[in-house]
């Protein structure tokens, strides 16, 4: 195909819009340029001069790629369009494009660059016809190979799903990312109800347009595009799910229909659950799996069982460092101003004040979309009205400012939006600065209130306190470019902790409230300029006044979004040793599924000490994990009983193995079932004792006597309450010669006498024989 399509091209090239075989992309920046005061007419004519050359270099023996006339008559930058097929209404199937930029300044859901830009995808709409087309591998593995396609091309292709599923990210396609695309892919493929939307784009720079061998380029270009479109238009046609609603048992009473969630719960999966069971069980071991199941189950179904392990530890590992899990232990100091809010010390220039802190609950609402402010907005700004303008000063200033600069996708940029802040960078300035403000030593933010007048820049004293609450704040994403519009609604505050993301820059901030936000608005049209480059600049002759009034004029803008919901997983270890009462607080009530936000009953609390409104999000996740040998599950709070889903966690003596020794089995399977047998029949079940405790071990006689000795009887000891008689039946000793028992009895003076008899220990018949007087067929494993 790709031969065909090159010898058709080069018959075009003997034509007179082709330059020795290149494409005249100097002509067409220079053509642009004379248009950059008047977009609309340089489009239109632009297109006439362009698009026909791209109408003939696109067309060729393809299957899906089909070129056809869709001119750019926008007049917010310079493009000229073409369609390669299909089109971007729901309804339609897999589309295509082409896209010429004369610069870098290209924007659409992303930044484009210069260059000639092909995309194809899915387009945006609900529907998950696509979605079950890809729960067979087979399916997956055709989009994966047609996704990962070499391509001679200097730039690679990237794939961009929608912000349903995060903050947008171009993800380079290369074979040796193969395990990142396809957790995207599983991810796009376990996203039901959320867009559809799917978008592979390849650009050809400018230096692959000028280049003696682009007509080959292009080909191998669309010989690509055509065989992803084909698998793509597969998906498109793929019939919708069935979908088979299961009646609910309704409280009588209950409206029929609630408001409508802004989060689909999934299915299956509780939104609080709790893990218990005796110790080394693997409780927390089984919390990777837990939150995979809720984050992204595609990959935990396509990495099962202990092979996969390895795969799904570091898939969470990347979920954590995106912030989408929460981890906490409860002891018995943790309390509820750790959990949801308390005031705390802080220390300030040398003076120490108190301050209110969110605690780790608020900040796992905040993460999982849930509308809750931060505390410093509140407190700073309580006066301020939840929506509209009402909070921006007449005589205000409007400010301009980059976070993470004018690049396209930012997680820096999303996180500041998200907590409803703007972040301003350190420059990694040192942290003892000299008196030029400039010093030695190790790099990392400093707090500029402990730096004189002489030692702050410009920009950061405009930051601390040039910037006045009530004045305007645009966010900048480019030179011509505003992604969103804010009102300040609080002072400085210096905070290098309070999240990952902002742990080594960024740790200046100032609270906003977002009036709007995910814009893409013209600099220009707004402020009457362009953006300079620097971080924060007063935008001058602009006024509060005439932004919000370019607001009002545009429908899309003049309503604040909100942040978008994901699921968040909070992860509780050790939920029982707290004073669960006391940490939870209101928040007992709250957590039930059907008192969330957005359910028909649900239900909203007034925090005591900031006095904000919260309501638990359906996006979040708990999961709790509890040691029933450490306090038993009947005492736990009746209240938090109720609203959990407990799951049992039992000892697995199956997954251990059985070892050789000197010619010896010594089956560890066999040995750890019928001590819990034994502890069962004596105690009670939340008494055995886990696989975990005979695991990572030496596979030696010694390894095993070692857990016996360190692990095992410390363990037994306490159970029985040093009643030695019964450790010796959990042991067998009663049945053992009197050289092979762990624990050996004497008389001394009338009273029977204990003693641990080291001896047994290297002997490998002391343990088979804790076993050996049941048969196999007692054993629910195969020997």
């Amino acid at each position: 195909m790709a031969l065909s399509y090159q010898a058709g091209a080069e018959g075009q090239a003997r034509r007179t819009d082709l330059r020795d075989g290149a494409f005249p992309f100097q002509q067409f920046r220079e053509d642009a340029a004379r248009y950059a005061a008047d977009r609309v007419k340089g489009n239109l004519s632009l297109d006439r001069k362009y698009a026909p050359l791209l109408l003939e270099l696109l067309d060729g023996n393809f299957t899906n790629v089909k070129p056809g006339r869709s001119p750019y008559s926008g007049r917010e930058q310079l493009a000229v369009k073409v369609s390669l097929g299909g089109g971007l209404k729901a309804e339609g199937g897999a589309f295509g494009r082409a896209l010429l930029f004369a610069d870098n300044s290209g924007f659409e859901y992303v930044n484009f660059p210069a260059g000639l830009t092909l995309e194809v995808g899915l387009p945006d709409g609900k529907g998950d016809g696509p979605r079950q087309a890809l729960q067979e591998a087979g399916v997956r593995d055709q989009l994966l190979d047609a996704l990962l396609a070499p391509l001679p091309t200097a730039t690679l292709a990237t794939l961009t799903l929608n912000t349903d599923f995060g903050g947008l990210k171009l993800l380079p396609l290369r074979e040796a990312q193969r395990e990142e695309v396809a957790g995207t892919v599983a991810a796009y493929a376990q996203g039901f109800g959320k867009s559809r939307r799917l978008r592979v784009g390849l650009t050809l720079t400018p230096a692959d347009l000028e280049s003696p061998v682009f007509l080959e380029l292009l080909g191998a270009a669309l010989v690509y595009m055509d065989d992803l479109m084909s698998v793509l238009e597969r998906l498109a046609r793929a019939p919708e799910p069935e979908r088979h609603e299961t009646a609910l048992i309704e409280v009588p009473g209950r409206a029929d229909e609630g408001p409508s969630l802004l989060f689909t719960p999934i299915p299956g999966v509780p939104l609080n659950q709790i893990l218990y069971g005796p110790p080394g069980t693997g409780k927390t071991y089984r919390v990777v799996d837990e939150a995979l199941s809720v984050l992204d189950p595609a990959f935990l179904k396509a990495n099962p069982g202990a092979e996969g392990r390895a795969a799904r530890k570091g898939r969470y590992d990347q979920l954590v460092e995106q912030g989408r899990v929460s981890f906490v232990t409860f002891h018995q100091s943790f309390g509820y101003e750790d959990f949801i809010e308390g005031i705390k010390p802080v220390m300030r220039a040398g003076q120490l004040s108190y301050q209110l802190h969110d605690g780790v609950f608020l900040n796992a609402v905040r993460a999982a979309g849930g509308p809750l402010a931060p505390v410093e907005e509140q407190a700073e700004a309580p006066a301020a009205p939840v929506s509209g303008p009402g909070a921006v000063r007449p005589d205000g200033q409007v400010w301009r400012i980059y976070i993470d600069g004018a690049a396209p996708v930012s997680q820096l940029r999303e996180r500041s939006v998200a907590r409803s802040e703007i972040r301003m960078g350190s420059w990694l300035q040192a942290s003892t600065p000299g008196a030029s403000g400039i010093s030695s030593g190790p790099t990392r933010p400093v707090d500029l209130n402990s730096l004189s007048e002489e030692q702050l820049s410009a920009q950061q004293h405009a930051f601390k306190d040039s910037m006045r609450e009530g004045d305007v704040v645009l966010l900048a994403t480019g030179q011509d470019r505003i992604g969103a519009v804010g009102v300040v609604t609080g002072g400085y505050r210096f905070d290098p902790s309070s999240d990952p993301v902002f742990a080594l820059d960024y740790a200046h901030a100032r609270p906003v409230r977002w009036l709007a936000k995910g814009l893409s608005l013209s600099a220009q049209e707004v402020t009457g300029k362009l953006f300079a480059q620097q971080t924060l600049q007063r935008v001058a002759g602009a006024t509060p006044a005439q932004v919000l009034a370019h607001l009002d004029l545009r429908e899309e803008a003049s309503t604040p979004s909100s942040a978008a919901m994901q699921p968040h997983v909070l992860i509780i270890d050790e939920i029982n040793r707290g004073n669960v009462s006391k940490i939870f607080g209101e928040l007992i009530t709250l957590l039930e599924a059907g008192k969330r936000a957005g359910s028909s009953e649900a239900l909203t609390a007034t925090l005591p000490l900031s006095r904000r409104a919260l309501s638990v999000p359906q996006s979040l996740y708990v999961i709790g994990t509890m040691n029933t040998a450490d306090r038993s599950l009947t005492l736990l709070d009746a209240a938090l009983r109720r609203r959990f889903v407990f799951r049992p966690v039992w000892p697995e003596p199956e997954v251990l193995p059985v070892i050789e020794i000197g010619g010896d089995a010594l089956d560890l399977r066999k040995f750890l079932y019928v001590i819990n047998e034994r502890i069962e029949r004596l105690l009670s079940r939340e008494q055995v004792i886990g696989h975990a405790y005979l695991l990572g071990l030496p596979a030696t006689l010694e390894g095993v006597a070692s857990a016996l000795r360190e692990r095992i009887l410390p363990l037994l000891e306490e159970y029985f309450f040093e009643d030695w008689s019964k450790i010796r039946t959990v042991l067998a000793d009663d049945s053992k010669e009197e050289a092979q028992q762990f624990i050996q009895v004497h008389k001394a003076g009338g009273e029977l006498r204990y003693r641990v008899n080291e001896a047994a220990f290297e002997d490998i018949e002391a343990f088979t024989l804790v076993y050996s007087n049941m048969k196999d067929a007692d054993f629910p494993f195969r020997s």
